[in-house]
């Protein structure tokens, strides 16, 4: 019945701001909404027209910049929703949000040390925000410059990221278990995994966690040095 009543409400919300897109073409609110609602629906091709109206109507949007640049990350098309979400920080820098999803971007086309910067920008805007502690740490674990890994500082905030989320994230706890490795821990490597496994395994959805994801990416773009 939950499921049915959500779903109920998304077809009215789809319907509500097309019909104010139709009344108000130029409202770049009113596209931003459509774009989202139709993102949440999966329909990212239709999101990303509406995305790209609202930035052409208003190019110092913060917030359309933001979502334009995610959903083109969605359709791999990553050089541009950099510059997008590049756009986007530097309208609206105090956005944890947009720092870390450029973070990512950057973080996935080797931008090492650009990626690192803004995760730390997002961890100094929300201290207790797991996420940006989590790609934080996996980049300064796995980072192709020997010279500037910092395998005890990414355990370090591993940790933390992993308390922050109570243990109970499987990307997290991935993270943690890569950051150990490098360090040459690898008992407690070994135990950070089985217990990501665990979690995955008990999990009732099949899509893993944001941040296993990302961890996986970046494991396969380079292994760590011997």
């Amino acid at each position: 019945m939950a499921l049915a009543a959500e779903a109920e409400d998304a077809d009215r919300a789809l319907r509500l701001y097309r019909a104010a897109v139709e009344a108000w073409p130029q409202s770049v609110p009113a596209q931003v909404n459509l774009a989202s609602v139709l993102q949440q629906q999966g329909a990212t091709l239709e999101a990303i027209q509406h995305a790209f109206q609202a930035v052409r109507l208003n190019p110092d949007s913060g917030v359309a910049r933001h979502l334009y640049g995610t959903l083109l990350t969605a359709v791999g098309n990553r050089d541009e929703a950099i510059r997008q979400l590049r756009e986007a920080v530097r309208i609206a820098p105090n956005s944890a949000t947009a720092q870390i999803d450029l973070a990512h971007q950057l973080a996935l086309a080797g931008r090492h040390d650009e990626a690192l910067a803004h995760f730390r920008d997002a961890m100094r805007l929300r201290k207790d925000w797991a996420p940006p502690m989590a790609g934080a740490a996996l980049l300064l674990a796995t980072h192709p410059d020997p010279e500037l890994r910092d395998p005890a500082a990414a355990v370090r905030l591993a940790r933390r990221a992993a308390d922050l989320t109570s243990r109970k994230d499987a990307g997290t706890l991935g993270i943690l278990a890569t950051c150990y490795t490098a360090a040459d821990q690898h008992e407690e490597a070994a135990a950070a995994e089985k217990e990501a496994a665990e979690l995955v395994a008990a999990s009732t959805t099949a899509a893993p966690a944001h941040a296993a994801g990302l961890a996986r990416q970046y494991r396969e773009t380079r292994a760590l040095d011997p």
